[in-house]
């Protein structure tokens, strides 16, 4: 994953990505909750047939935040601002970071996906999340 290249693009096509939440990895998340953001997080989950559910946090839909994923999470993101730009930028998650209009991993989302799962199936993920409930009352 490290080898993907990130993007700057506003156009409008990157910006209706913004109407899935990115998601990032647990270091990225617990950055975004550093920096006071924490309240627009959501818990989302990854089913994984050899592991069971994996939790992870990511950017909240409108609505959501504090709360839990709807099934099929697709609504604005808590970090996209009026004007159409990224709260979070310059600490934005990782699926955020590379999404582009340009991007040639169109095919390799789900693969992305399933590697940011696995780095919160770990003590340090759960915590992350255990601590982030206690602080939004989940």
């Amino acid at each position: 994953m490290e080898d993907l290249k990130t993007s700057e693009c506003s156009c409008e096509t990157c910006i209706q990505m913004c109407y899935r939440p990115c998601w990032g990895t647990p270091d990225e998340i617990q950055k975004i909750i550093d920096a006071g953001f924490g309240n627009k997080l959501m818990l989302d989950y990854w089913m994984d047939w050899n592991n069971g559910d994996i939790f992870l946090l990511c950017g909240a839909m409108v609505g959501y935040e504090g709360k839990t994923a709807p099934y099929w999470p697709k609504g604005r993101c808590a970090f996209l601002t009026k004007n159409n730009e990224c709260e979070v930028h310059t600490i934005k998650p990782f699926e955020g970071r590379v999404g582009s209009c340009n991007s040639e991993i169109k095919d390799e989302w789900k693969e992305i996906r399933h590697k940011i799962a696995l780095e919160w199936n770990s003590e340090y993920g759960k915590e992350i999340i255990e601590k982030w409930k206690n602080k939004v009352g989940f």
